[in-house]
């Protein structure tokens, strides 16, 4: 399970701001055309009135609904059963921030808490349906970018840690290690060090072409390509590269293959586009 942080980008700020339009809003409009068809009711609502009910009671169960999910978030990153307890906070989220939404309306207005169903329901109904439909439109998007980050940083710190792996083998033997296949059998590398989520199919998913490490760091050191993962298009359009100077970042694909054209890479294009099968 990944930070919270992961999931808090650009796409979530106008998603906020229509929910909290929609729950003020919205919330109060539905509320005060629910009293208003109060039987026995003489007069109209205030106003006023339906938008403090919906104030009070949105933050009343909205804080709850907080402090449990993030109570059972807590608990599920510590635990081998992520799931499971993400679900259940959810779940239960859910449940006091109704629970306690229409506890306040109850408490707000002289009726019973039947009554209060059937004055809160619609209100508390319009803004859960605007909160799932917002979690679709604004969650998809901020999660598939968050997979995405995280696995362009996964995918350079793979790289990192292939660089140490090949600056050890070769102070240790005294040349370059011809394959990332020798530094595994070695056990200089892990084999989760070696994976990409670029490419799940693949046992080895970056592309790597024996080259010392230990040479004097120039500026064309700043160029020369050491390594980099095989752009299967799983991540995004461009590619995690590692230079000779131990540089490491992310490409898009078009940079990289402006990258590969220069004639200090003229070596690696070729052995790459021969791996790759183009």
């Amino acid at each position: 399970m990944g930070k919270i942080s992961d999931l808090m980008n650009i796409w979530m700020v106008p998603g906020f701001f229509v929910f909290v339009a929609g729950w003020l809003v919205g919330g109060c409009y539905l509320l005060y055309k629910s009293l208003a068809k109060r039987p026995g009711s003489r007069r109209p609502p205030k106003m006023g009135s339906c938008v403090l009910s919906v104030f009070l009671a949105g933050s009343a169960g909205g804080f709850a609904a907080v402090l449990i999910l993030f109570f059972f978030y807590a608990i599920a990153v510590f635990t081998n059963m992520k799931m499971f307890f993400a679900t259940t906070g959810a779940i239960l989220s859910l449940v006091s921030m109704v629970a306690v939404s229409l506890m306040v309306l109850w408490a707000k207005y002289d009726v019973s808490f039947k009554e209060t169903v059937k004055l809160g329901g619609p209100a508390i109904g319009g803004v859960l349906g605007l909160a799932f439909l917002l979690a679709i439109l604004v969650g998809v998007p901020s999660y598939l970018v968050g997979k995405t980050t995280k696995n362009r940083d996964k995918a350079q710190t793979n790289l990192l840690q292939i660089y140490a792996a090949m600056d050890v083998y070769e102070r240790a033997i005294g040349r370059p290690a011809e394959s990332l296949d020798v530094l595994l059998e070695k056990n200089y590398l892990v084999e989760r060090e070696i994976q990409s989520a670029a490419s799940p199919d693949k046992t080895i998913g970056f592309f790597y072409m024996a080259t010392s490490v230990l040479v004097k760091k120039d500026s064309d050191s700043m160029r020369k390509i050491i390594a980099c993962d095989f752009g299967d298009g799983q991540i995004g359009s461009g590619r995690a590269v590692l230079m000779v100077n131990r540089d490491c970042q992310w490409y898009d694909e078009d940079d990289f293959q402006d990258l590969l054209t220069e004639d200090i890479n003229a070596e690696f294009a070729a052995a790459l586009r021969a791996a790759e099968g183009s």
